[in-house]
């Protein structure tokens, strides 16, 4: 059994660094450390005060803030891409809500057409029945209940990453108003000469018998013959070879080879294609060669499409499976011919060969050709296999008749709007991708072959002479619209057919909002949204498709900025995806999750299909190592500040679960600091201000230097979340509030507040003004813990966070005082460098300072004997002469330091030379990449000069401490 990083039952142990946790639930006022089971009770009452999320129509006059969270599908559970979406959007929510914005966030899942009846389709596997032998009706009826259990574990998982959404709102793709909002959409569209029905070649997976996106097929490499388990198939199917056979030319026993990775597919071949350079094959053009099993004649073409340097140089002609072929037959004005059905097997008219399993065919085909004397071999060979990503089956194409949505002009309107400025999409390298795609768009085929979705509203109308297609919003609507056009008794039938689960979609904005009924308060309000934030990856599937239907059905954009963020990768920098085993559930990063337990859903997913053998092995095997002791309970709070402490902008980040755990420990050091504060302001019994005018004078410099850094803090925050620039939020946060408040600060004044002066009331009151503002500017990223420790606050500015207006101010800033608290804190970091290779950090000290400023530390003495435990001393350059064993470095090319440790030489700690010799290689590299810099072509030329000096004398200080180390080693 797998030793548990949570000790259930175990009392906390607390040190400055670690902590040691039980997850047994504590209050906010019982709790001596912090523990992230605070946030369950949060998350509880929040989901009942929906309302509280909703815009106020009391602040008119305020900014309207308006958006929608990507719906998650309801086929499963949320996925680290989905935490960044909800993270990032809510973050956005919470400051503006802050800042006084009328706020709305929508919430929704998406019915997920094809991977909800594929789920559903396999529990009814289980059962031994059938989708066919339920019936369509009774069918749905099992979909609609599963649906409903998974909606309320999705809703359960958004509420406890804190999303503020407002439920009240809350919608689901197929419900009855967004049914309405697509008929409409459809009917207009119809209307307006952009939807037709066409036969074209679709992707097609023969286990679903259904059309299905580009965005559901999975590229597998293949690099040589690999067996691949499919669903409906028996046995492991091989892929990865080409096979070579060849084809009679007519009235000659002269031969035409052929290379193909789809034997099968030869059954359907028209012709044979060359490439009109090459010179092997010029004396065929015009010819025909025989099919062998048919007797057909086919043509010999010539097309610059046509790839001479694969296979054999001669390409089969299949234009019924193969897109490629199907461009090619268009130009050359040739038949089709249909090889197999929509359930793979082999269509009627192949001889033999009919009703076979399309690869039991490829088999069969081998050893028929074979007995002709026209197959030759079979080569191993590099080959991408299109994978269905919902079943795991291969692939086909087939040629069907479906509905289109013409996309051309459509699409000029989007590229318009992104060059004219009137969209934003950030980051602005998207911009190109946008440009490519919209102007090199296809028509987009909408119809899916699937029970589980929005019907069409097409309707086939005959009077049996003639018959046409109208789109309607019932039958009795179709009826009389073809009544116009035909004569005497009408039939009407509505096609089965659904729509691609991206149509319903890409309507959201509109429909989310309460579209197509113009009168409903929240279109005319929210309508366009003010931002959509979502992963780069659906740009195009979605994005793009809510822009075009947005301009063409409403004449608006659908919002006026797009931001976009990363696609979040595992710590090996692979993309997250099912058949890898490398998901990391958000919710195990929140409850904590054993090694046993992580293994287990791995265990799952090898059973199910989802995952091959090999994959499984490596899943197991990553697990071990990244999690022997399986992972931490780190909570919502720290699992959102580690999102957005990465650079969203960038295509991938790598998602570390050892970063959640130190920012839990974070979550903890704001704990301790809230703590200190309370029990100090209740020792001196200070009392509230009546507001943040009334901040006493600071008395002295690290008082002038906190406050200072906390207005320099408040400015980067703000400029961030302006900029969309969250990483920089939460490194100014973070840096404030560990290096600064409670590592500096905190421990500067304790001397202060020991004593019980005027100054020490002064100081507590700093520190509550401090821990105030810096929770507020904390709460959109860490909702929970900022929301336990306000309202335990005392002398806060507001009741709760709630009702707290976000920190704007950033006028106390001081400069001067800043320059001279820095460098007091160099002087602390050398002295205890110096002393922690000793391992004398507790031991006292005397350290001289030789400078030629004598007045630089004056008012910061105090704070560096705190710090250090030492009795600083400030003499002039060259005038002291130290011991033979004091502890020497250069701060800079103006100041030297002394230390003198306060011990006897036989009591004197011995050199921690593991330390020292670390501490030799970190300064070497340093070295190096600082003359590097130094030594680059542009360095004199481009550089300021005062970028120069800070270059030389870091330089300066650097190889100074290298020479001090060599010396003592």
């Amino acid at each position: 059994m797998v030793k548990q990083i949570r000790l259930l039952g175990s009392s906390l142990i607390r040190s400055s660094n670690q902590v040691v946790w039980s997850s047994s639930d504590c209050s906010a006022s019982e709790c001596k450390a912090y523990t992230p089971s605070i946030e369950r009770s949060l998350s509880e009452k929040w989901s009942t005060v929906a309302k509280v999320r909703s815009p106020s129509d009391d602040a008119k006059d305020r900014p309207v803030f308006s958006t929608i969270l990507p719906p998650p599908n309801v086929t499963g559970t949320l996925h680290l891409g989905h935490a960044l979406t909800v993270t990032i959007a809510d973050t956005v929510c919470r400051w503006r809500r802050m800042r006084g914005d009328r706020v709305l966030w929508v919430p929704g899942t998406d019915h997920a057409g094809i991977a909800t009846q594929s789920m559903v389709e396999k529990d009814l596997q289980t059962k031994n029945l059938s989708r066919c032998q339920l019936g369509r009706e009774k069918f749905i009826g099992e979909v609609w209940k599963w649906k409903n259990s998974r909606s309320e574990r999705i809703t359960d998982q958004l509420q406890r990453l804190g999303a503020s959404l407002d439920w009240s709102r809350e919608y689901f793709t197929l419900d009855e108003n967004r049914s309405k909002a697509v008929t409409k959409a459809l009917i207009q569209l119809w209307n307006a000469g952009l939807v037709y029905r066409a036969q074209s070649l679709v992707n097609w997976c023969c286990h679903l018998r259904s059309a299905i996106s580009d965005i559901e097929i999975e590229h597998l490499a293949v690099d040589g013959p690999m067996q691949l388990s499919l669903p409906g198939h028996k046995s492991p199917v091989t892929f990865g070879q080409l096979d070579y056979f060849a084809y009679r030319l007519e009235n000659s026993d002269e031969e035409l080879q052929i290379a193909t990775t789809r034997l099968e597919t030869m059954l359907g071949d028209v012709a044979v294609a060359v490439h009109p350079s090459d010179s092997r094959y010029a004396r065929f053009h015009g010819r025909f060669v025989v099919h062998p099993l048919s007797n057909e004649r086919l043509p010999i073409v010539v097309d610059e499409s046509v790839n001479p340097d694969f296979g054999t140089g001669a390409v089969k002609i299949t234009p019924a499976h193969d897109p490629s072929d199907f461009a090619l037959s268009k130009r050359h004005g040739l038949s089709m011919r249909t090889v197999f059905y929509e359930d793979g097997t082999i269509a009627t008219g192949h001889g033999q060969f009919s009703g076979m399993v399309r690869f039991e065919a490829r088999e069969a085909l081998r050893v028929a050709l074979g007995s002709l004397g026209l197959y030759k071999m079979s080569r191993p060979h590099k080959t991408t296999l299109p994978i269905c990503s919902r079943t795991g089956d291969v692939v086909e194409y087939l040629l069907k008749p479906q509905w289109f949505i013409s996309c051309k002009g459509m699409a000029e309107k989007a590229v318009a709007a992104v060059r004219r400025g009137d969209l934003s999409i950030e980051p602005e390298d998207h911009h190109r991708d946008w440009f490519n795609y919209l102007e090199n768009i296809r028509d987009w085929c909408i119809s899916r072959q699937l029970w589980w979705g929005h019907q069409v509203p097409f309707y086939n109308c005959s009077d049996g002479q003639r018959s046409f297609w109208v789109a309607a919003e019932n039958s009795s609507e179709a009826k009389i619209k073809a009544a116009e056009e035909l004569a005497g008794s009408i039939s009407v039938q509505r096609d089965t057919d659904v729509l691609d689960t991206w149509f319903s979609s890409g309507l959201l904005p509109l429909s989310s909002l309460g579209w197509p009924d113009q009168r409903n308060t929240d279109y005319s309000k929210y309508y366009p949204l003010s931002t959509l934030i979502t992963g780069h990856d659906i740009l195009f599937f979605w994005v793009a498709r809510m822009t075009m239907l947005g301009l063409e059905l409403t004449n608006q954009l659908p919002f006026k900025e797009v931001l976009l963020h990363s696609i979040v990768c595992d710590a090996q920098g692979r993309k997250m995806s099912k058949s890898l085993g490398n998901i990391v559930d958000p919710m195990d990063i929140i409850n904590g999750c054993s090694l046993n337990d992580l293994n287990s859903k791995v265990q799952k997913s090898l059973e199910s299909g989802s995952i091959s053998e090999k994959e499984a092995f490596n899943a197991f095997a990553e697990n071990k190592k990244q999690f022997a002791n399986g992972i931490p309970e780190c909570g919502a709070d720290a699992l959102r500040f580690s999102l957005l402490t990465q650079n969203i902008s960038r295509h991938f980040i790598n998602f570390n679960v050892d970063e959640c755990h130190g920012n839990r420990l974070f979550c903890n050091k704001i704990w301790q600091a809230q703590r200190f504060a309370e029990i100090w302001a209740q020792k001196l019994a200070v009392t509230p201000l009546a507001g943040p005018a009334d901040l006493p004078k600071p008395q002295d410099l690290v008082d002038v230097w906190i406050v200072s850094k906390l207005s320099a803090m408040v400015a980067s925050v703000n400029a961030g979340l302006e900029a969309n620039d969250f990483s920089a939020c939460t490194l100014a946060i973070k840096t404030f509030l560990y290096g600064k408040l409670c590592d500096v600060y905190i421990e500067a004044i304790k001397p202060k507040l020991n004593a019980g002066s005027s100054e020490a009331t002064i100081s507590c009151r700093i520190l509550l003004h401090c821990l105030d503002v810096s929770l507020r500017c904390l709460a959109p990223f860490m909702p929970f813990v900022t929301e336990t420790l306000y309202t335990r606050l005392p002398c806060r500015t507001y009741e709760t966070i709630d009702a707290a207006v976000f920190p704007t101010d950033s006028s106390l800033q001081d400069e001067a005082a800043a320059s001279r608290m820095d460098f007091a804190l160099e002087v602390t970091r050398v002295v205890r460098q110096l002393k922690s290779e000793r391992g004398a950090l507790k031991l006292r000290s005397k350290v001289f300072v030789e400078s030629d400023n004598l007045e630089l530390l004056d008012d910061a003495i105090n704070v560096i004997n705190t710090l250090t435990r030492s009795e600083v001393f400030q003499v002039p350059k060259n005038s002291y002469h130290p011991p033979a064993d004091a502890l020497i470095s250069k701060l800079d090319l103006s100041a030297s330091i002394i230390v003198e440790l306060d011990a006897p030489a036989h009591e004197k700690p011995a050199l921690n030379l593991e330390q020292i010799q670390k501490r030799r290689t970190k300064l070497e590299a340093d070295l190096v990449k600082l003359q590097g810099r130094m030594s680059t072509e542009g360095y004199q030329k481009k550089v300021p000069d005062r970028v120069k000096r800070n270059f030389e004398k870091k330089f300066a200080k650097l190889k100074a401490d290298l020479d001090r180390i060599n010396s003592i080693l």
